[in-house]
């Protein structure tokens, strides 16, 4: 399943890359490509023909918010959280036995910090 969205990860510059050239670079990082390399930056960029791994669904389960990782038609339990779902709102409540789906961690921890 191809879903159309980008995964963005900053990171400092590994001390390997330190001083190379854009051609060392792309002998290092085979199937990327470069889209900026200067003195301050570099921007690689990939496309990827599979699931990103990346997919949540909140639920709730126990009277708690719980976070699942959804891979093709299953589900995996990653994180059991504190939030008390008796005091979410009744719409809150019934999206959640419904499922809610997050795309990527920033996604997923801002509907996290919506509930607590």
């Amino acid at each position: 399943m191809i879903v159309g969205h980008t995964i963005e990860q900053y990171s400092s510059i590994p001390t390997e890359l330190v001083n190379k050239t854009e051609e060392d670079l792309q002998e290092q990082y085979q199937g990327w490509t470069v889209e900026e390399f200067s003195r301050n930056q570099i921007i690689l960029y990939r496309d990827f023909d599979s699931e990103c791994g990346e997919h949540y669904v909140l639920r709730e389960k126990d009277g708690k918010v719980v976070v699942y990782l959804r891979t093709g038609d299953t589900e995996e339990l990653v994180e059991e959280t504190d939030i008390a779902t008796e005091f979410l709102t009744e719409t809150d409540r019934i999206e959640l036995q419904n499922g809610i789906e997050a795309n990527g961690r920033v996604e997923l921890n801002q509907l996290i910090e919506d509930y607590e």
